[in-house]
């Protein structure tokens, strides 16, 4: 199912979205249902591409590679981010989390732009990373909010990017 990566950015955008709004103390519900719809648009959206692909399957052997790669980056960036949370509490920098965790989110997709057609994870790890490094230098009342916001924008947009593609390259029928 070629939607599920889009999917999961859908997902992840809200997640971004609702924790920079927590950490700021600035949660609201509309934004929140803003999130939420702007996701459910995208997720629809793939799911409707997905349907209409008329383009070459990936064979079994492929789609086991993707499977490993990602449960492998996956599993990295997991146990990272609970490293870097643990340490940066224990060192008295906990307000650095959210940027932080952008950063690791960041790096877990260069190994995934090796996908075959998923080249534009480098774009999606270099705003991670340099949103992550901005938010760093943000002063403490900002940071959250700014970081949590931007992942947000930064999945949604990698997300309608890839949609795009896929009816640029005209797999999509529909």
């Amino acid at each position: 199912m070629r939607s599920v990566p889009v999917s999961i950015l859908g997902f992840f955008a809200v997640v971004w979205l609702v924790s920079g709004l927590m950490v700021a103390g600035q949660v609201s519900v509309l934004p929140v249902v803003a999130a939420v719809a702007v996701s459910a648009a995208l997720v629809w959206a793939a799911a409707s591409a997905d349907r209409a692909y008329a383009g070459p399957r990936l064979s079994a052997t492929e789609q086991k590679r993707i499977g490993r790669l990602v449960g492998l980056a996956s599993a990295a960036e997991g146990v990272a981010i609970l490293v870097a949370v643990n340490v940066l509490i224990n060192l008295g920098l906990g307000a650095y989390q959210l940027p932080v965790i952008a950063m690791i989110v960041g790096l877990h997709f260069v190994p995934l732009a090796r996908i075959p057609r998923a080249g534009l994870y480098y774009v999606t790890a270099a705003s991670l990373v340099g949103l992550g490094v901005i938010g760093c230098l943000l002063p403490e009342a900002v940071r959250p909010l700014v970081v949590g916001v931007g992942a947000a924008v930064i999945c949604w947009l990698t997300g309608g990017s890839v949609l795009a593609r896929w009816r640029q390259a005209g797999a999509v029928t529909a």
